[in-house]
């Protein structure tokens, strides 16, 4: 259970990076969140999305804004929404992560795993994840 509950801390953690506005305060800063998935993103930016309208917060960038501009996030298990997650989120914040060493990591099969997953991604999609996106945040020539 302490491996499951790290990614609701983590969502704790993001939901108050966001909620704090520092993001706001300096929009060139990119974050990455690794080993802790990405389904729960779609949920927590609805819910700061939400949660800013019913308290009248004024942010000066919408969350979900903030995160396609600032926030990456890292998956490696997740299969049984992942082609909706990317879908809701956009490919263009989400890396794969094989979560290598640990014991529940994908290495050394990590492609294979996802394989039936991934088909369903268009080809722009897998490039993302799968390079351009780490590439572009860490400034890595992949030509």
């Amino acid at each position: 259970m302490g491996s499951v509950m790290l990614f609701i801390g983590n969502l704790r953690v993001m939901g108050t990076i966001i909620a704090s506005r520092f993001l706001e305060k300096f929009p060139d800063l990119k974050i990455v969140s690794v080993e802790s998935g990405v389904g729960w993103i779609p949920y927590l930016l609805e819910a700061l999305d939400y949660m800013s309208i019913e308290a009248g917060l004024d942010y000066q960038t919408p969350p979900r804004e903030v995160f396609r501009r600032q926030i990456y996030a890292c998956s490696f298990f997740e299969k049984q929404n992942f082609v909706n997650t990317v879908r809701q989120l956009g490919a263009d914040n989400i890396m794969f992560e094989t979560d290598f060493p640990h014991p529940a990591c994908l290495f050394p099969d990590g492609l294979e795993y996802l394989v039936d997953v991934i088909a369903e991604l268009t080809v722009e999609e897998r490039a993302k994840i799968f390079s351009l996106n780490a590439a572009k945040l860490y400034n890595i020539d992949v030509r």
